[in-house]
């Protein structure tokens, strides 16, 4: 692929996504995408210094978030009046309304770390006393800008797969996530460009890794072991990098040290204070899983390893679980969980594994059965890991069926199943032929998705 084609293909991705995204901001109400309420709330209390979580929210704060989520909830149309209605809402910084239940404490734990592309324009707009509805926008604005620019570069450094992994990024969920208040854009961003940075040292031909190279794979992969506990191992897939690219044996080491262990250590401290200092002795229900108690979970679990672990691996190879988490990845919008038609998930299917099948061959350092089965090693235990965390903070007590799993989870360890196509088809190795299929399809997709999202909310 020509200097040319690269430019093309990256600011292609760019144009799409960003029309798109965009059009998923502007269209999707206040609160309408999964967890906004809880994500915005969070900004509230980094921006504030407020860490370990705050007893309440500014009452306008709290009047815009309540009269925008119960029409998304109750599944009532919005007017363009009712719009500017919210609009108009202030803030009233200095006057504190309590969280209203249990819950909210709950799904108020992420790290302050992968919020910090959206609290300075909190912290801003409390200063400036600007309207809950503009932070809101803006916070939704950032969190788009920061995963467009982060995917593009990834695919403008990626060696091989470059048309699947453009596809997954204009999958309708995941735009549809990156036009939210949400941290979807920035994990699902950096853990793409972290992986097209290891694909692109580890090919053959490769350069040796300059000072300024190892240092953005330790600050990328130091970023990315900071998005939910879940995704910790992913920076460790910097060992398929050949101990030949590295400048000496002690560069290599420290690479890859600094790359994993600060955000291992970090993730095990925010644990410990989640544990001690936020979740301890807190218990809650939720309609669809009932009672819920970590600590109680975390002690049923361990006076049965071996029981949960095939608990473990009947939920994730169970039917409703795969086609849920298939649907979810695909296209499942709004926080009702809206479903597109039919046809989008077959015409995104196909084109999926068209795409896949019809990708380069990356070099012997990612596809050897060293590096297929360390990646396969680490897809595994993600999943796993994330399925224990839901089990535990997510999951009824004693129950046997783990709730709360989204396929947009996929997303950050999908790149590790690049370099496993089992075969090359010819019909579309063409790279042309896959632009148009990628872009066409998409684009449709997206259009699909934007009417039905339309259709739902107004």
């Amino acid at each position: 692929m020509t200097k040319s084609a690269l430019t093309k293909f990256h600011n292609l991705y760019l144009i799409i996504s960003g029309i798109f995204g965009m059009a998923f901001l502007i269209l999707t109400p206040p609160f309408g995408a999964g967890d906004e309420t809880a994500r915005f709330e969070r900004v509230y209390e980094v921006a504030t210094g407020q860490w370990l979580g705050a007893e309440g929210v500014p009452k306008g704060f709290l009047e815009f978030r309540d009269r925008s989520f119960d029409k998304v909830v109750d599944g009532e149309a919005f007017s363009a009046e009712e719009i500017l209605a919210l609009s108009e809402i202030d803030m009233e910084a200095e006057t504190i309304e309590p969280y209203p239940n249990p819950l909210r404490k709950a799904l108020r734990m992420n790290s302050p770390v992968i919020l910090m592309h959206m609290a300075p324009i909190m912290s801003i707009g409390l200063k400036l006393g600007w309207s809950p509805f503009l932070i809101f926008y803006l916070c939704r604005l950032s969190s788009l800008v920061v995963g467009l620019v982060l995917m593009r570069e990834a695919l403008r450094i990626l060696p091989f797969q470059k048309h699947t992994a453009m596809l997954i990024a204009l999958l309708p969920t995941c735009v549809f996530f990156y036009g939210a208040v949400s941290v979807e854009s920035a994990v699902i961003g950096l853990a793409f460009l972290y992986f097209a940075m290891v694909a692109a040292h580890a090919q053959e031909g490769a350069e040796t890794l300059t000072r300024g190279q190892m240092g953005r794979l330790m600050l990328t992969g130091f970023l990315l072991g900071q998005f939910k506990a879940a995704y910790f191992l992913l920076p460790l897939i910097a060992i398929l990098i050949p101990g030949s690219k590295f400048p000496t044996k002690r560069a290599r080491f420290v690479t890859l040290a600094v790359a994993f262990i600060p955000a291992f250590l970090v993730n095990v401290a925010w644990s410990f204070i989640v544990k001690e200092y936020m979740m301890k002795d807190f218990d809650f229900s939720t309609a669809d899983s009932g009672y819920i108690q970590s600590s109680e979970q975390f002690a049923g679990v361990m006076a049965n390893l071996f029981g949960f672990a095939l608990l473990l691996l009947k939920n994730f190879f169970s039917f409703e679980f795969l086609s849920y988490a298939w649907q979810s990845m695909i296209g499942l919008l709004g926080w009702t969980n809206i479903p597109l038609n039919p046809a989008v998930y077959g015409i995104l299917g196909a084109t999926l594994f068209l795409s896949w099948f019809s990708g380069e061959k990356p070099g012997a350092a990612m596809t050897s059965v060293k590096a297929l089965s360390f990646k396969a090693i680490i897809f595994g235990a993600t999943i796993a890991i994330s399925l224990t965390l839901l089990y535990l903070q997510w999951t009824a007590v004693g129950a046997t069926k783990i709730e709360g799993f989204q396929g947009r989870y996929f997303y950050p360890i999908l790149p590790l199943l690049f370099a496993a196509a089992p075969l090359r088809l010819s019909m579309f190795a063409g790279e042309k032929a896959r632009m148009i299929l990628v872009g066409g399809a998409s684009s449709i997709s997206l259009m699909w998705a934007l009417l039905t999202l339309a259709e739902r909310y107004y």
